[in-house]
């Protein structure tokens, strides 16, 4: 296959997360967003031979409070109680399967960066802006808005 026949299934996945199904690429594997695998591959670069600075810039969303809102559910879920709940009309919330894929997304996501951060120390220049708490993970219009403020904090580095 020709890298013109790598493409559009590449770009699919960029695209594709984990609770959709991800992308087919017709070969029997399963693409999806490398953010969901590693979100800062600081690891990866740091094992370049010719790797320069390594410059992270944290525009994760920080706000925790939907985590309050998980019902505790002892050491596991079974179907059957689920079924039971449902059926006896529970008032119970339960969370969506895409509602628990972002929610481990974030959890995999700030462990991974403490450990390459604080624990590996393998991030020269880390660049938090202070103002970004504002855009959430799904904000895709206010991208730019997002890169704006990166790049003015980043001049100041």
């Amino acid at each position: 296959m020709t890298v013109i026949g790598l493409l559009p299934p590449i770009v699919d996945a960029s695209q594709a997360s984990v609770s959709t199904g991800g992308s087919g690429s017709g070969t029997g594997h399963l693409l999806v967003d490398g953010g969901y695998l590693n979100n800062l591959p600081a690891d990866i670069m740091a094992q370049q031979p010719d790797m320069g600075l390594v410059i992270a810039s944290d525009v994760e969303d920080k706000d925790m409070s939907e985590f309050n809102q998980i019902s505790n559910y002892g050491g596991g879920l079974s179907g059957f109680w689920l079924l039971f709940e449902k059926l006896t009309l529970s008032r119970r919330k339960f969370p969506s399967f895409s509602q628990l894929m972002l929610w481990l997304n974030c959890i995999n996501s700030s462990r991974h960066l403490r450990t390459v951060k604080d624990e590996l120390r393998l991030i020269d220049v880390y660049i938090r802006p202070d103002r970004i708490e504002r855009y959430h993970l799904l904000d895709y219009p206010k991208v730019g808005v997002t890169c704006r403020i990166v790049y003015r904090v980043s001049r100041c580095c």
